[in-house]
């Protein structure tokens, strides 16, 4: 089905390309397929005053949601254009995020630059005027972004936008002007992007670590020093809160003078609360068991609840019973189906906490 939609939605271009009639100075090449496809995207590829363009239609779910226009290039470094918004201008003003200035106050107004590569480079891209308001025109006609990556020159319209976009006289109109910025940029040697600090590798290093290990503490954790209650989990998921919240003055300071900044430090919080939350966890219980040089204790427990979990192919009882000392022990956890109400549950005491020894008897 949406494989029919999008040809129906290429088809005019296409057509309009295998009679366009030839330009002064130019010859059209046309490849003789007038449609091709490639994965889940409908591509349109031809060839136009010596460049090889590509239009494509973006999907999710089988819904056309946008379309982008590509335009062969030279190597040029990786830059990112789109409309700045408030979110860019505060990002700036907190000196968070760096952008370099072109000197023109209208395009550096209305124009957001997110490169990583020297501001030389860039600027060696967007130093001529005609370029600067070719790129301010492209993004306020298509609502979109556009990017100079590899050896090409994109520009992705939004949802709301590409039926227009699709028109061919529209089309073709917007391919033309890209040609024409290709064809106004000086050559450019691009070096490659502006390397990480040394700060900002070791906490992702040390992040991607703590997540490793976390799941892996955890899951052996739980699986051979499980706890009798509840109560250590509490405690240490509000420790390791604890342990990220205090890495976030570290997150700013080393994630700062970049275009991208704000997006690095957001990613970077999530990723430490996600890494940090379960670490003390998965250590603390482990050691707690590991260890533990205490004796197990047999203790009579009541039966509440047993089921057999066949998705999970295992047995889940609930249990209950006193406390010598007082208070009531309960919780859900391995053990055999059984229909008796008594059952026994050895435990050890552990360097803090009291973890259950085996299953439920």
């Amino acid at each position: 089905m949406f494989g029919r939609v999008a040809y129906t939605q290429l088809k005019p271009l296409a057509k309009a390309l295998e009679h366009a009639p030839p330009r002064p100075g130019y010859r059209n090449e046309w490849p003789g397929k007038a449609v091709e496809w490639e994965s889940n995207d409908a591509l349109l590829i031809f060839y136009r005053d010596g460049h090889r363009v590509c239009v494509s239609l973006q999907t999710s779910s089988g819904t056309v949601c946008g379309v982008s226009f590509e335009v062969s290039t030279t190597k040029l470094p990786h830059i990112a254009l789109r409309a700045e918004w408030d979110g860019d201008r505060s990002g700036k003003a907190s000196g968070v995020d760096r952008e370099v200035q072109t000197g023109d106050a209208e395009f550096d107004a209305s124009i957001f630059i997110d490169s990583e590569a020297p501001d030389d480079e860039i600027l060696a891209v967007l130093g001529a005027q005609r370029v600067r308001d070719a790129l301010r025109a492209i993004v306020g006609k298509t609502h979109s972004h556009l990017t100079f990556s590899d050896e090409k020159l994109s520009a992705h319209g939004a949802n709301d936008n590409h039926v227009a976009l699709l028109v061919p006289e529209r089309a073709l109109q917007v391919v033309d002007e890209l040609i024409g910025v290709v064809r106004a940029i000086p050559a450019v040697h691009p070096t490659g992007a502006k390397p990480r600090s040394l700060g900002a590798v070791l906490l992702f290093a040390w992040c991607s670590f703590a997540f490793v290990m976390s799941i892996a503490t955890t899951s052996a954790a739980n699986a051979s020093y499980p706890p009798v209650d509840n109560h250590p989990h509490l405690v240490m998921v509000a420790f390791g809160l604890l342990g990220a919240l205090c890495m976030q003055p570290l997150i700013r300071a080393v994630h700062k003078g970049r275009s991208s900044s704000s997006t690095s430090r957001l990613i970077m919080t999530i990723f430490s609360i996600v890494s940090m939350l379960l670490l003390p966890h998965g250590v603390v219980l482990t050691l707690n068991g590991y260890l533990d040089r205490g004796r197990g204790v047999d203790r009579e427990v009541e039966v509440l609840s047993s089921r057999y979990l066949s998705d999970e192919h295992q047995s889940q009882i609930e249990v209950q019973s006193w406390r010598a000392e007082g208070g009531r022990l309960s919780f859900t956890g391995a053990g055999e189906w059984t229909t008796a109400r008594r059952a026994k549950l050895r435990t050890r005491p552990g360097l803090i906490w009291e973890w259950r020894e085996g299953p439920v008897r």
